[in-house]
């Protein structure tokens, strides 16, 4: 039941345009907190492993500390340069805080933990539930029908030249596929994470009995209803696949095809495990050419644009370069979770008429929020589970088991090297669904060898 409330929360903050403002993921927060609230009551509290815990309880630990007011010797220790923004402000005439906080904008930081919290919610609840044998199909039918939806959705945009979501008319991104979302990007970053979850669907496995009953099996599926259900899948993933091209994120595209490739060797039949990887790149080459034939020059374009002369000044570099100066300011407990759109404005080197709400670098956004170190835990521990995971496929022998480990490893891998050029982590939509993955991978890694026999 509580699956598919997690359901019900995605597809709604991803069809409001990916939940990116408060009034749009309020109802998906709201669905969080009563599914959880059910759950935990029902069932009790899930049983992670002490480093998990650990690492759940520093995230919400640190923004807690963000927000109390403490005394001047204190945030003195804590956040030098906040202590010293809050006497320079005293100086100029302001009214000093007996307690200022470590956050430079509180209000912000407790919003953005009202978003984490329900992230980690929807962590728990997945971890539970897979633990539980509820629900266990429900996050790999909603991701793909969601990117169905979304890619269909993204196509007739581009294709039609239909630039609209939903009554909305966008002002940006206007040649380019969006779905539901405002930015190409995060676009993109829900497509890479659904298209693993359709590329496992493709692999076949007849793998048991002799050599002639295999052999026997193999024609009953080409001949049989079994190979429409397989072409109709192969339709869905090129759809999925085509949509993701002509959102014309570069680094979409190149995530969302490593992404494809890790989950295709990984699903692979044992005893072809020598083809996978070539099977994998052939499947992805074969869907470029196609691409090309109905229109790649635009997002051939995109990629032509890095060799140009102005292309360092249009790029990440400069915002990363500002990102890194705030960090150095606040490297213990960063500015204040969610506070980046507001504090960068202090530190941004580009012209004032453009503002940078985001790093567009999850890695160095964190950083800046939370600090160095919280923000290598948190992101040490998500590629340790994406490894374990794929490793964990490996070896599982119930071939639903095997498919879906590969598929949460794929897709996370896809989005954390995303997080390397832009913010998905940002968007709530992709954030949550993500959290959801994530859930279901370190549940996967939890379970027994013995227990998927």
């Amino acid at each position: 039941m509580t699956s598919l409330a997690l359901a019900l929360a995605a597809t709604v903050s991803v069809l409001a345009f990916g939940g990116v403002t408060a009034v749009y993921f309020l109802p998906a927060q709201l669905i969080i907190l009563a599914a959880a609230f059910v759950q935990f009551w029902k069932n009790g509290w899930p049983s992670i492993s002490r480093s998990s815990t650990a690492v759940l309880a520093l995230l919400v630990a640190i923004p807690l500390l963000q927000v109390i007011p403490l005394p001047e010797n204190i945030l003195q220790v804590f956040s030098p340069e906040r202590a010293k923004l809050a006497l320079d402000f005293s100086a100029t005439g302001g009214l000093l805080q007996l307690s200022p906080t470590v956050s430079l904008q509180t209000h912000e930081t407790i919003a953005a933990l009202l978003r984490l919290l329900c992230y980690l919610m929807t962590f728990l609840i997945a971890f539970q539930n897979y633990q539980l044998g509820e629900g266990r199909r429900v996050l790999a039918r909603l991701l793909i029908g969601l990117g169905i939806i979304e890619a269909l959705y993204g196509l007739v945009q581009y294709l039609a030249g239909w630039q609209y979501i939903f009554s909305y008319a966008k002002t940006f991104n206007t040649t380019m596929a969006t779905g539901t979302y405002i930015n190409y990007n995060h676009f993109a970053g829900l497509l890479e994470m659904v298209l693993p979850f359709l590329l496992v669907q493709l692999w076949l496995h007849p793998t048991h009995g002799s050599s002639q009953q295999r052999s026997v099996l193999w024609r009953q599926i080409f001949s049989g209803p079994e190979l429409a259900r397989w072409l109709l899948r192969l339709g869905l993933f090129l759809v999925v696949f085509l949509a993701l091209i002509f959102s014309q994120s570069r680094s979409g595209i190149l995530a969302g095809i490593a992404g494809m490739v890790v989950s295709g060797a990984l699903a692979f039949p044992k005893g072809r495990k020598g083809i996978a990887f070539p099977s994998s790149l052939a499947i992805v080459g074969l869907l470029l050419i196609y691409s090309a034939w109905i229109g790649l020059a635009p997002v051939l374009d995109r990629f032509e644009g890095l060799s140009l002369p102005t292309a360092v000044e249009q790029s990440r570099i400069v915002i990363w370069q500002d990102a890194v100066s705030l960090i150095r300011d606040f490297p213990v407990l960063g500015s204040g979770l969610g506070s980046f759109s507001w504090v960068s404005l202090h530190y941004q080197t580009v012209p004032v008429t453009i503002r940078y709400e985001h790093a567009h670098n999850d890695y160095l956004e964190f950083a800046a929020d939370i600090g160095i170190t919280a923000t290598l835990i948190l992101f040490c521990s998500l590629w340790v589970l994406a490894i374990r995971v794929a490793q964990k496929s490996l070896s599982l022998d119930r071939w639903t088991e095997k498919r879906l480990a590969a598929a949460c490893a794929g897709a996370m891998i896809a989005l954390l090297m995303h997080s390397l050029t832009d913010f998905n982590l940002q968007i709530p939509a992709n954030a949550l669904i993500f959290s959801w993955i994530a859930g279901i991978a370190a549940s996967l890694v939890s379970k027994p060898i013995s227990g998927a026999k």
